[in-house]
């Protein structure tokens, strides 16, 4: 008796196990079937995505020492560190036992207190030939005022304006890079939200890799005298199409693309494109701005799609 009894438990138990595996595995292609059905979808949006990069160059112009003369004490009635300036204007005063000199400028232009010692030194026949890499020589002091001064020594630099102002840098060899050699520009910006401004190649040297590229920008703010290595963003080359989620795009068979729907019915369509920022897949060439595919590529199959 007691025996059948466990044999029957026994029995009872794998005939529980077995009801609770089939209903999983049902529960299991159910969900599967559901979601093949009733897709995530995503609508291709329009987008413009710029490859920029960050653009280091070497700034040159024409300056002057100004130097003290006389020795004494120097004042700076302009006040600042950098100033702009009218012909004729008080750049300094030094006052010493042999009386005091005004030292005025002899044109409009610019005036720094701002030393490094690369004055005269600076030069393009020194940047331009080689391939180092281009640093700012440092070593900046301020001539502050009430210094004191012997007769000759410099007090500032006077930066005559208008002038050109020119730059070397190094540019990535990419197609966009080689159109803009071509064309004989370059698009700059100072900052990321700041529109691109054209930058005229003087003259480039190909390098292999990169070129070396000596521009003139087409303008000249104050706050360039801060150094000598300027800092902009480079626009690079400009791709336009839609963009998807990442997750949207699979590789299937050797080939890149989407699952499209159309009216009920899901289809794999090859795509060209690159990844962006944010997860994001930018689509050059194979969907266009409103069509429709499933978020989620890879679970995605071919066939009908229920939209609600």
């Amino acid at each position: 008796m007691a025996l059948g009894r466990r044999t029957k438990n026994v029995t009872a138990f794998f005939a529980s196990v077995l009801v609770v595996a089939a209903g999983g595995w049902f529960l299991l292609a159910w969900w599967d079937h559901f979601q093949e059905r009733n897709q995530d979808l995503v609508q291709a949006r329009p987008f413009v995505y710029r490859n920029d990069v960050p653009f280091h160059v070497a700034l040159l112009w024409e300056e002057r020492v100004v130097t003290a003369p006389l020795a004494g004490k120097v004042s700076f009635p302009g006040g600042g560190t950098s100033l702009r300036v009218a012909k004729g204007d008080v750049l300094a005063v030094v006052a010493g036992p042999e009386g005091a000199r005004r030292v005025a400028a002899p044109s409009p232009g610019y005036f720094t207190t701002l030393l490094d010692g690369q004055e005269g030194k600076w030069r393009y026949a020194d940047l331009w030939f080689g391939e180092r890499a281009l640093a700012d020589p440092g070593g900046r002091v301020t001539v502050a005022a009430g210094t004191m001064l012997a007769k000759g020594d410099p007090l500032g630099v006077f930066i005559p304006q208008p002038q050109e102002l020119r730059a070397i840098g190094y540019v990535d060899r990419t197609p966009a890079s080689e159109a803009d050699m071509a064309r004989g520009s370059v698009r700059i910006r100072r900052k990321e939200k700041d529109l691109p401004f054209p930058a005229t190649v003087r003259v480039f040297r190909d390098l292999g890799a990169r070129f070396k590229v000596y521009l003139t920008l087409p303008l000249f703010p104050l706050e360039f005298l801060d150094g000598r290595i300027g800092t902009f963003i480079l626009s690079g080359e400009e791709f336009v199409g839609v963009v998807l989620p990442e997750t949207a795009v699979v590789h299937r068979q050797g080939r890149q693309g989407v699952f499209v729907v159309q009216g009920q019915t899901v289809s794999f369509r090859e795509v060209l494109g690159l990844p962006v920022s944010g997860r994001q897949f930018l689509v050059t060439e194979g969907l266009k701005a409103g069509e429709v595919v499933v978020a989620r590529g890879a679970r995605a199959k071919e066939g009908k799609v229920r939209l609600w």
